[in-house]
């Protein structure tokens, strides 16, 4: 997962701890489910629900109220949220498929299948039939264990994946000039116009120069996001970059 780690951190959805360390074998909490789903999502409303756990100018507060407000978690029946327990695979799984809205008829043949709960098992198939969920070694799918890090970002990604649309041609974008770059407020929305893709992957190529030390980069890019959201900077000596194009 060391792959999925690195770009999750890079676009600040989950990030590594103070002291440099990423502890990908460390459990989520439902309070930091929260605020991967609201980062990854840029979820924005705001919920009128309140929990008893719930203090307000908690750095989780606003996270819970907007993944409550979009729909990918909830409170149990006594008020509360939980916001510092471990987040269980179920649970997780069910919140990222509600908030990527996915949807599909998955087998469940995981040898352990008839322990996931009633109102899990929907979620999970879903993820099942797009390949974001794959299980254990062992065929297991151990739903009532806590998901950890590293398992997160590999769903998160797999689910990603699943919705992009590779592309082609139409979506590489180059370096260009005062004349004919893309305003950085403009919506990346250079595909087909196909209800089921969420993401496009999109290629930057440095025409010449260099990003990152690269001849190019491919970002996975949310459909709609705007330019200035995602763009990288190309360098090329001799040259000024002052945008991009699309080829």
């Amino acid at each position: 997962a060391e792959r999925e780690i690195q770009e999750w951190s890079n676009r600040s959805v989950l990030n590594g701890y103070e002291d440099g360390t990423f502890r990908p074998d460390a459990y989520i909490t439902r309070a930091e489910m929260a605020k991967v789903l609201v980062s990854a999502t840029n979820a924005t409303n705001l919920s009128g629900e309140r929990f008893a756990d719930v203090p307000e100018g908690e750095w989780y507060t606003l996270y819970i109220s907007r993944a409550v407000a979009a729909g990918y978690m909830y409170g149990d029946t006594e008020g509360t949220f939980r916001p510092e327990d471990a987040i269980t695979r179920e649970e997780a799984s069910t919140a990222a498929a509600r908030a990527y809205g996915c949807t599909g008829n998955g087998s469940l043949g995981f040898t352990d299948s008839g322990k996931i709960s009633e109102w899990a098992r929907g979620s999970i198939a879903a993820l099942v039939s797009m390949g974001a969920i794959k299980g254990y070694e062992d065929g297991s799918f151990r739903p009532q264990a806590y998901i950890t890090r590293a398992e997160l970002v590999k769903v998160l990604d797999g689910i990603e994946e699943g919705q992009t649309n590779q592309g082609g041609s139409g979506f590489i974008l180059r370096p260009g000039n005062n004349n004919n770059r893309t305003e950085n407020d403009e919506e990346i929305d250079i595909g087909p116009n196909n209800p089921s893709v969420t993401y496009y992957s999109v290629r930057f190529e440095a025409n010449g120069g260099e990003i990152e030390g690269k001849t190019y980069v491919t970002e996975r890019v949310r459909k709609n996001a705007t330019l200035s959201s995602v763009e990288p900077e190309a360098e090329r000596e001799g040259y000024e970059f002052v945008g991009w194009y699309r080829s």
